[in-house]
């Protein structure tokens, strides 16, 4: 793949990135989880692919003359009037406003500070738009720093923002993820290219919202460093074929920052790029790259210290069940398989009470996507736009998430977390119990069976009390 770093990480960063293990293995199913909750026209049987992808951010340093509406000083108001009307002699002003020459001569100067008088004391433009307004207009020199979408030049909003803490320099980008655009990169040199060929105040005036709408003038623009935010590309199938790709171009979602209705403060939300058409091949060229990809790294194994060929729908069959082999009994489970060349681009899991046969932590985010949308859709960075998808017809096991989609929204999610976790815990036995010793208590029903049991009323409401008081 292009534009792929093929090394690890620096030094430098391995402090900031402590947690990549856990980013790699859960940052796309998480993401998922959470643009389908946020993007609820996004159902997890259209999700044929998804890949992390890293999409370039400029940091601009923008210089402008904007101008700013005060009231006035009476004062103010009445010398700009009176020097409009008899001029800039400084003894007629004197006798008309009963103010000393001295003073009258500084405040001149304050006038010809704001701009509403020239040098050679006459009243400006401003000056007179001032008088007509009945307000103080001044023009101001404004530095400001904004993020800019590096491919289509797009200034972003204050809800388009992207949080610092996931922007990430070039050299500490994961090396499995591609980057956009990947045929010739993209650096800080092509993002000042293009702004000085561009066309400023076009610029702003189409990003409203960025800067004051009384932007005189643009003084200077320039890309001052390039980083990277960690996105998701997702394409949708077409029609009902879980195999053929939807022809438009992939969407890539990226993490952005905005204000909750009625609260003061931010939250971060999954929102689409605006890809323009200019940049949609950059992103098609992205996206066939990693199929690409994927067929390469499913053919090859690394066996006996060497790379070996090996079958790609093996291996990647392996590895989508790989992912769930510990909770489920994938033997007692329908899987549907979705080929693609040599690979499977893709897995169907249709399970039921008796499948699930081990606790885990992750078992309450798939059943509680079950309960909201019917199915939860997992993938991962090593996968190259492989999904797995979990889904059921069995009424119980529907019930039951259903189920605690309710006590989640009752109680919360951490709460319930905890609650499961010590219930599902293996309880030594007491002294006295039977067999001395501490021996392991034997848990009594299936997991199913238990964790039914675990979302009764009663039993919940014991534990939130023992919990909140």
């Amino acid at each position: 793949m292009v534009d792929v770093k093929r090394g690890g990480m620096k030094p430098a960063n391995q402090a900031r990135k402590k947690d990549t293990p856990w980013r790699n293995d859960y940052f796309l199913s998480n993401a998922l989880r959470d643009i389908m909750a946020q993007n609820p026209e996004i159902k997890p049987e259209d999700i044929c692919f998804a890949a992390s992808v890293y999409y370039p951010i400029a940091d601009i340093d923008l210089r402008f003359e904007e101008r700013t509406f005060e009231d006035f000083d009476s004062i103010e108001h009445d010398m700009l009037q009176f020097v409009a009307e008899l001029g800039t002699d400084v003894d007629l002003l004197a006798r008309t406003t009963g103010l000393s020459p001295s003073y009258v001569h500084k405040f001149l100067r304050v006038l010809e500070g704001y701009g509403h008088i020239d040098e050679a004391g006459r009243a400006t433009e401003t000056g007179r738009e001032s008088l007509a307004e009945g307000k103080k207009i001044v023009c101001k020199h404004v530095a400001q720093k904004v993020q800019m979408d590096a491919l289509s030049l797009h200034l972003l909003k204050v809800e388009e923002l992207i949080r610092e803490e996931d922007l990430y320099d070039r050299a500490h980008t994961e090396y499995k993820v591609g980057i956009i655009p990947c045929m010739d990169g993209v650096s800080r040199q092509n993002v000042a290219d293009q702004l000085e060929s561009a066309d400023l105040m076009q610029l702003v005036a189409q990003d409203k919202g960025v800067l004051n709408a009384n932007v005189e003038s643009i003084q200077s623009i320039a890309c001052v460093g390039l980083r990277f935010v960690k996105c998701v590309m997702l394409a949708l199938k077409k029609g009902a074929s879980a195999s053929v790709f939807d022809p438009k171009p992939p969407i890539v979602f990226g993490k952005r920052l905005v204000s909750e209705k009625r609260k003061y403060r931010m939250t971060s939300v999954w929102k689409p790029f605006d890809i323009t058409n200019q940049q949609t091949m950059r992103v098609q060229d992205l996206f066939h790259k990693i199929l690409k990809e994927q067929q390469s790294a499913s053919q090859t194994e690394y066996v006996d210290q060497q790379w070996v060929k090996c079958s790609g729908k093996l291996k990647t069959r392996e590895q989508y069940e790989r992912r769930l082999h510990s909770v489920f009994d994938l033997s007692k489970a329908r899987v549907t398989l979705v080929p693609r060349e040599a690979a499977y681009i893709g897995m169907t899991v249709e399970i039921t009470e008796k499948t699930i046969v081990q606790y885990h932590r992750e078992l309450i985010d798939w059943l509680v996507s079950i309960g909201r949308r019917g199915g939860a859709v997992l993938s991962s960075d090593f996968w190259y736009g492989g999904i797995l998808r979990i889904t059921t017809t069995d009424a119980r096991v529907t019930k039951l998430a259903e189920r605690l989609v309710e006590c989640i929204s009752n109680k919360g999610v951490r709460l319930m977390q905890d609650y499961l976790a010590q219930e599902f815990a293996l309880r030594r036995k007491r002294p006295g119990e039977e067999a001395e010793g501490g021996a392991e208590e034997e848990p009594k029903g299936s997991i199913y069976e238990r964790m039914a049991a675990a979302l009764d009323e009663a039993r919940l409401e014991q534990y939130d009390r023992a919990m909140n008081g």
